[in-house]
């Protein structure tokens, strides 16, 4: 049901993203990562994977504050987390981060599991693309829906979403944001 639940999810907010109407609410990406590590937590420690959140710049909450659908940035970001849970090893970590970076917000989302394999990373945001080293996910599909969904959220959101890995060593997603303009202060 779960399984069929995160596809059907995933297939509505692809539907939404490519309608091209996105909501423009304040969203702090910071609090939406840290509500994904509290939601996705008792599944990487029932894996064997520690799960930690850094919060980089904590000067304030308006920094790490964007414009977007909170739902949409959910899903991206829990999507991240997922699949790194996904290549992990029992043992490993994976780090979900937020910091601020000039005019941008950025997610980093790294693990140190299996990493990518270099011939698989032209195709890796491709929709039903995906790749064979999955180590947590004994009887569970992978449908290669989720990072093509990611590219398609940070495009709506005037964001990008890039990797860099070394095969064995791990894999770092990088979800970056255009940050909002502060608001006037009284």
């Amino acid at each position: 049901t779960r399984a069929l639940g995160d596809i059907v999810d995933d297939l509505l907010a692809s539907a939404t993203m490519t309608a091209g109407k996105p909501a423009r609410d304040r969203v702090d990406l910071a609090e939406v990562a840290a509500s994904v590590r509290d939601s996705m937590s008792s599944y990487a420690d029932s894996i064997g994977v520690t799960l930690n959140y850094e919060c980089e710049n904590p000067s304030g909450s308006e920094d790490f504050v964007v414009i977007g659908s909170p739902a949409a940035l959910r899903r991206a970001l829990t999507a991240l987390v997922d699949n790194a849970l996904g290549h992990q090893h029992v043992g490993g970590t994976v780090l979900l981060r937020v910091a601020r970076d000039g005019r941008s917000v950025r997610a980093d989302v790294a693990d140190d599991g299996v990493g990518i394999d270099p011939e698989s990373m032209a195709t890796l945001f491709t929709r039903f693309s995906h790749g064979a080293e999955h180590t947590t996910r004994e009887g569970r599909e992978s449908y290669g829906i989720g990072l093509a969904l990611v590219r398609e959220i940070a495009e709506a959101h005037g964001g990008d979403i890039s990797v860099t890995s070394e095969l064995g060593q791990g894999a770092t997603f990088s979800l970056t944001l255009p940050g909002a303009d502060q608001p006037a202060r009284r």
